[in-house]
């Protein structure tokens, strides 16, 4: 960039060999922060390019501002919304349909992290892997409401298990875990279901669960068949607004972050391993990143060049967060 200063008349032009470099974004607060992703985005528009735009603000002037911008270049038609907060003002979305089942469990466990002992958590873990891995070889899309369901109920556990092709090893794997959570009823003779395991195999990944199949945001969320797919998003080169409600619904919305950003890794997984790349560059702005930032993202850095993925990091300036 050139030391020269520019006049606050001129726009500045970011070439689009500049945006296949990933960009770090620091500002204070009323530092400009905003009018830079604008700029960012209008170009990107202009030039028809893709982008997704996770927006820590969460504000409905900030979507309307993307909106309009939009409709401003003639793309109006490529805009989606993603907004747990707001359903009637949002796209549906399912997080849970793309990548395998070790994949899809990742994603799911970062909701607990490194909290609780590391026995139950790998018990959790275990689980929701044998649940994931039975679900993906029968093939039918689920969600949130259904992974509580099958976390709790033994009718709809024993229904995987007819369901699914018994010669698979993820069979096999769910059938272990199920033993695992059963016992022989004394007065009957027969295995059932020990409610007492499942609730500490569970217990805290089943609560974090809850608010993403109820209320606001299990309305965006539980789609078989949603709006938004990221893999789509980004081969057609569409314009996805993500809004996180920061300030309101903090630890909801960074738990959705996290969820996002896994998917996002997934499909930018299958984008490097496509013959088709996204042209022009497509564009991630993350704002408000170091409140989700994972340590899982740090390969997708040299994944997403690859795949013709720009990610731009944004957040506040450290003296500006301790004031």
């Amino acid at each position: 960039m050139s030391k020269t200063p520019i006049p606050e008349s001129e726009d500045i032009n970011i070439s689009s060999s500049l945006m296949t470099r990933h960009c770090l974004g620091i500002a204070a607060t009323g530092g400009g922060k905003s009018n830079f992703l604008n700029l960012i985005l209008k170009q990107q528009m202009m030039r028809g390019g893709g982008a997704i735009h996770i927006d820590g603000k969460s504000s409905k002037e900030a979507a309307l501002e993307f909106l309009n911008l939009a409709r401003q270049h003639d793309r109006w038609q490529d805009v989606r919304i993603i907004n747990i907060a707001d359903p009637d003002f949002s796209n549906t979305y399912n997080p849970l349909l793309r990548g395998d089942q070790d994949e899809v469990t990742s994603r799911i466990m970062e909701l607990i992290g490194n909290k609780g002992d590391p026995f139950f958590r790998g018990q959790a873990a275990r689980g929701m892997r044998a649940i994931a891995g039975i679900l993906k070889v029968i093939g039918k899309p689920y969600n949130f409401g259904d992974l509580n369901v099958l976390m709790t109920n033994e009718v709809a556990m024993r229904q995987l298990l007819e369901d699914a092709p018994k010669s698979t090893k993820e069979y096999s794997d769910f059938k272990i875990f199920f033993d695992q959570m059963t016992e022989i009823d004394p007065k009957t003779g027969k295995q059932k279901l020990n409610a007492s395991k499942l609730q500490h195999t569970f217990g805290d990944l089943s609560s974090r669960l809850h608010s993403y199949y109820v209320g606001t945001a299990g309305r965006v969320l539980n789609s078989y068949a949603p709006e938004v797919d990221l893999y789509q998003a980004i081969k057609e080169n569409l314009l996805v607004y993500v809004a996180l409600p920061m300030l309101n619904k903090r630890e909801a919305a960074i738990d959705f972050a996290k969820f996002f950003i896994s998917d996002l890794k997934t499909a930018i997984g299958q984008i490097q391993n496509d013959k088709y790349k996204p042209h022009p560059t497509f564009l991630t702005l993350m704002d408000e990143f170091s409140s989700y930032a994972q340590p899982s993202l740090a390969p997708v850095f040299e994944q997403a060049r690859s795949a013709n993925v720009c990610l731009s990091l944004i957040h506040i300036s450290e003296p500006t967060r301790r004031s």
